[in-house]
């Protein structure tokens, strides 16, 4: 069978689809990779996976790039990165959040986190997960350390959507958590990234208007 689609997964009919075992494809187009937490799944785990997450309730998309790395006059070449985001989260009995924080740098090497908690107050929120993948750049970085991004989607004042910096290592524990990182973040616009662009969709707003607004950029 066909998998089944990321419009399938986040649209009306998703509920429907508890009772069937395709394969399911979930995969995002701000990523090179699948999204490993969510990824394919085949015969009877299929349907589980929908079954146990629930339907989505909320999908937070954000991509920019920036030198914030870069020292001055130092070459571009390994410090400035490419940035990426996207995340669930499902309804159900736990609520699980799944997703990916990318910051992919000019040599190719790449900074990953694999997203397990999601924070939303309107169109801002507070994504955060473990450390997956370090480059070499970040030498005092460690895997399975705790990592945090603040994103705000300003689409309906006609302000720049903000990306804060990526809060890693310094005033952070393994108890940290979205709820208890707000004052990490250096916020305003000089902190801003080049080009950001944020979707934070929930649905019990504009759920497939800003569906269809991640489509288009």
């Amino acid at each position: 069978m066909a998998p089944i689609s990321l419009d399938d997964i986040e649209g009306p009919k998703a509920a429907r689809l508890l009772k069937k075992k395709q394969p399911i494809d979930v995969q995002s187009n701000y990523h090179e990779n699948d999204i490993k937490d969510t990824g394919e799944a085949a015969d009877d785990l299929s349907g589980r996976i929908v079954r146990n997450r629930g339907p989505i309730t909320a999908k937070i998309v954000a991509s920019g790039n920036h030198g914030r790395y870069c020292e001055k006059g130092q070459d571009k070449g390994g410090c400035h990165a490419d940035f990426s985001l996207v995340a669930w989260k499902f309804a159900g009995d736990e609520g699980t959040v799944h997703g990916s924080i990318e910051e992919k740098f000019a040599d190719g090497q790449m900074l990953k986190v694999d997203v397990d908690c999601l924070v939303r107050d309107g169109k801002e929120a507070i994504v955060g997960g473990v450390i997956t993948q370090i480059p070499d750049h970040f030498e005092e970085l460690a895997l399975n350390q705790r990592a945090y991004v603040k994103v705000t989607e300003n689409s309906e004042n006609d302000a720049a959507d903000f990306i804060s910096n990526v809060a890693i290592g310094f005033g952070l524990t393994s108890e940290s958590s979205c709820k208890s990182v707000g004052a990490l973040f250096k916020l305003g616009d000089e902190f801003n990234y080049i080009s950001p662009h944020v979707s934070v969709c929930s649905k019990h707003t504009d759920w497939e208007g800003c569906l269809e607004r991640i489509k288009a950029e």
